[in-house]
């Protein structure tokens, strides 16, 4: 008891205050001469793990999936503790970052890395092209090595032209409401199409409005009038403001009633228009598949992105770094254990998850 819980204090960072009821518990003991240092390394996995777990609930975000159970298996002469079978890479050894701030994302679990060139671990980004280089860009200011493997690409759909007659005669008597930096673009072509009418916006989060300012520097017709507290559609749907009762929703023919129930169930009239869609890109080069098949840490954008990956590739054993929770259900639902994503979606939080994908496979991969 006493060896576990020194071991919590010396490897948590002084930010955490260990409460959890799992913290008096001691690892297995090996009966091999091995045991010292087996019981160390399982002592140091046990503290990282409740260490995030408690920070995490500190925080105020969601954990997804569970701690390891504390299940006795021989492997090396030692016993060790886990949520499955042993491997190597799996155990996190190391020190615990003391110094390192606290952030709003949470880890599934830690996973073996594989490395790209030298020491550095490769963030692979799936957006489609062209869309990678601000999160690319952020990434090499923290000396992260990316590589781009577009696995989405949009395609324009006919609820384009209805968008544009509609914005002809909406003015200020509707919610106009964007939901996604694609979205926002898709709008922008209609708007100006339509003439620049006067237009009453709502965006979904920081992405999306700056997606919208090339627009707004045209005509100060275009105003952004609200944005949720947190972005995504079901907060949205619940702090629209009431007035005016009806709302004009240009969306991806993929995405989710969510947004759409919820006004309707606060008696708003909605007009949905899908105006595009995402699709995976329908193949990869041989050069790409290589790449792919040796990926520790993949960013999600999108649920669409997470699709694509299992249909083109396959692999579930990665580190997986979504935008936010839309693309982390996705994620769990394909059948991921190990996710990474920020409370509040945005690619300031995005990038963060990705720093601790970074920071937990690093502690998977040591010794």
């Amino acid at each position: 008891r006493g060896h576990a819980e020194g071991a919590i204090r010396r490897r948590t960072s002084p930010w955490v205050r260990v409460t959890s009821r799992h913290a008096g518990i001691a690892p297995p003991i090996a009966s091999s001469s091995a045991s010292s240092s087996a019981s160390s390394a399982t002592s140091n996995a046990i503290a990282i793990a409740f260490a995030s777990r408690i920070a995490a609930r500190k925080a105020g975000v969601s954990v997804v999936g569970s701690l390891p159970r504390l299940s006795s298996r021989r492997h090396g002469g030692a016993h060790w503790a886990s949520a499955r079978p042993p491997r190597k890479g799996w155990m996190p050894h190391g020190d615990w970052d003391a110094n390192r701030r606290p952030s709003h994302s949470v880890a599934c679990g830690c996973v073996g890395s594989t490395r790209g060139d030298g020491d550095s671990v490769r963030v692979f980004l799936t957006r489609e092209k062209s869309k990678n280089e601000k999160l690319r860009s952020m990434l090499a200011s923290r000396s992260v090595q990316t590589y781009e493997l577009p696995l989405v690409e949009h395609v324009r759909e006919p609820g384009m032209e209805t968008l544009k007659g509609t914005l002809k005669d909406v003015a200020e008597h509707a919610w106009v409401v964007i939901t996604s930096p694609e979205a926002a673009s898709v709008f922008g072509e209609c708007w100006q199409v339509a003439g620049c009418p006067r237009v009453k916006v709502a965006s979904i989060g920081l992405g999306t409005t700056k997606a919208l300012e090339p627009f707004r520097k045209i005509s100060n017709r275009l105003s952004i009038d609200f944005s949720p507290s947190v972005a995504n559609g079901e907060t949205l749907a619940k702090e629209l403001p009431d007035a005016p009762p009806r709302v004009v929703y240009p969306s991806s023919r993929l995405a989710s009633n969510a947004l759409e129930d919820g006004l309707k169930a606060r008696g708003f009239s909605v007009e949905r228009m899908n105006t595009y869609s995402t699709r995976p890109v329908k193949a990869l080069s041989e050069s790409e598949m290589e790449a792919a098949g040796r990926a520790t840490i993949v960013a999600f954008g999108s649920p669409s992105a997470v699709r694509s990956w299992v249909s083109l590739v396959g692999r579930l054993d990665i580190a997986a770094a979504c935008i936010g929770s839309t693309s982390m259900k996705a994620a769990r639902e394909a059948g991921m254990e190990h996710i990474f994503y920020p409370e509040k979606p945005g690619l300031d939080g995005w990038t963060n998850a990705i720093m601790d994908a970074i920071s937990h496979t690093k502690l998977g991969d040591a010794g």
